[in-house]
């Protein structure tokens, strides 16, 4: 597996805890994969779910070893809480059950370039819309039920030697961009950095990969670790891609355990 460095490594969304995170290829990309600073932008853990009902498997306990192997090899980790894992947002700076790992609610990142960009997982940006209401639960339902399609397809492309393809996000990729909500979430994340004087943001929180630019500000969604599998890294050079996970966990030959980089909007 052919092992890459950045300067800057992006993840968000993992959902530790969940049977939905794709925890074997997590490890595939951090195993191919080092940075000087590692983000985990929110939602590492899915503590809400874990509240309800335990889950944690060997895979999930290996996410952990293996992010705090990087932190002891040198890296620096910053850890921003979200949504999923919000009571790290009253435990600020570095942890003992996280050694090596500063946890803030947010931060700025400055580039090799000289650009400075907000750092947030982004729930707090998110439009209100009540938890009672019909267009909340329809799309609660549909991204459950997107995700678990998406599941059957994995396992049956799997098993005929095909690569990693995930039906929910190509769902979402086609439908989300023209979603009047997901605009205004971009938005309200553009005028964060704004008045935090940067010139973009790095998100999570919507589980969709994307960048775009809009008056002259970058915006970048990592995506998620739970139908996306996709980072967002920096090279040496100060130049931003999104990285989406192109092959299948360790069953396969390590020439199709891969990762596409995808260069972001000119900016």
């Amino acid at each position: 597996m052919q092992h890459q460095h950045h300067r800057t490594i992006f993840l968000s969304d993992f959902h530790l805890g969940s049977r939905l995170a794709k925890a074997e290829e997590l490890l595939s990309f951090i195993a191919s994969h080092d940075a000087d600073t590692w983000y985990l932008v929110g939602d590492i853990f899915d503590l809400k779910r874990l509240r309800r009902r335990y889950y944690w498997p060997r895979s999930h306990a290996r996410v952990i070893r293996a992010l705090r192997q990087k932190a002891r090899a040198g890296a620096r980790l910053v850890y921003l809480p979200g949504n999923h894992d919000p009571e790290l947002h009253a435990r600020i700076g570095v942890r003992r059950h996280l050694p090596g790992i500063e946890v803030v609610p947010h931060t700025v990142h400055e580039t090799a370039q000289g650009r400075r960009l907000l750092v947030i997982h982004g729930d707090l940006q998110e439009p209100h819309l009540p938890r009672a209401s019909a267009k909340y639960v329809a799309g609660c339902t549909a991204y459950l039920l997107g995700v678990g399609a998406s599941e059957l397809v994995g396992r049956g492309r799997a098993a005929v030697g095909l690569g990693y393809w995930s039906l929910s996000a190509a769902l979402k990729d086609r439908v989300l961009p023209r979603v009047g909500l997901i605009a205004r979430y971009r938005d309200n994340l553009l005028r964060a950095a704004q008045a935090h004087g940067c010139d973009g943001v790095v998100c999570g929180h919507i589980h969709h990969a994307g960048a775009e630019v809009s008056d002259g500000l970058l915006y970048v969604n990592c995506g998620d670790w739970v139908d996306s599998c996709s980072a967002v890294v920096e090279s040496t050079r100060g130049e931003l891609s999104l990285v989406r996970w192109a092959g299948v966990p360790d069953t396969a030959p390590a020439a199709r355990r891969a990762f596409r980089p995808e260069p972001l909007p000119a900016w």
